[in-house]
């Protein structure tokens, strides 16, 4: 698998967590979407994410 296939899963895994009403089926895909190493960019982390 290529790095984009995998970004485009996580991806694909992280909004349908957000799209599911079930708290279980949203664990499971937010645990394939994220890792410890995942830092989210954008105005609400400006100032609060460190530069990679």
């Amino acid at each position: 698998m290529t790095d984009e296939t995998l970004h485009t899963q996580a991806i694909d895994a992280f909004i349908a967590a957000t799209e599911t009403a079930d708290p279980d089926q949203r664990a499971t895909l937010l645990s394939r979407a994220l890792a410890p190493d995942v830092v989210f960019w954008g105005r609400s982390a400006a100032g609060s994410a460190a530069t990679p």
